[in-house]
């Protein structure tokens, strides 16, 4: 796994390459479905306007420009150093892939470690399958705040509350489960 801001910085080294004399050309083929396919050449094609708004007058832009613009962008929102949790050695923060374990939820900022049995209940302070990682909202308004709860063994075992007991609905793996499949998962 690299560390985080890896990614950014070798998308950077790249861009700052392909504008060097006598750089490398390279096709590139992606097979999309047709909607996907026009929806993402009109981003590659606003990107490469954006970039050429930067340029001196007259200068062509090419169009694996604004693939690269469109790159950047995403690794300076995912891949930024200083967004990323400071637990680098965090065996369950890797397992999660550096994301909130919420169905539904991909948030990589303000993670903190969960216990799924708490601590003050007997729970495991270092076992693996007792822990999973959550943002501050899931943990701190879900968890603790009694709007989610979650049971069982980590990382595919475990059975999601979304919403107050009374009214919450079940998910296994963000999957939806009815009520059988609940009472045969407890």
């Amino acid at each position: 796994m690299l560390r985080p801001g890896a990614t950014r910085a070798r998308v950077h080294a790249l861009a700052d390459r392909s504008v060097e004399p006598g750089h490398l050309i390279v096709s590139l083929r992606l097979t999309l479905p047709e909607d996907l396919a026009a929806g993402f050449l009109a981003a590659v094609e606003s990107a490469r306007r954006v970039t050429r708004m930067f340029c001196a007058d007259g200068q062509a832009v090419p169009s694996w420009a604004g693939l690269l613009a469109l790159l950047e962008d995403f690794v300076d929102t995912w891949d930024a150093p200083e967004a990323s949790p400071s637990r680098h050695a965090d065996k369950i923060y890797a397992r999660e892939g550096w994301r909130c374990f919420a169905p539904g939820c991909t948030s990589r900022r303000n993670l903190e470690d969960h216990h799924i049995q708490y601590r003050s209940r007997g729970g495991d302070l270092k076992d693996p399958s007792n822990r999973i990682c959550l943002c501050a909202f899931h943990h701190r308004r879900g968890e603790h705040g009694g709007l989610a709860r979650c049971r069982g063994q980590a990382p595919l075992g475990v059975l999601w509350r979304l919403g107050r007991r009374e009214v919450g609905i079940w998910f296994r793996n963000e999957r939806l489960l009815d009520s059988a499949q609940v009472s045969n998962a407890c």
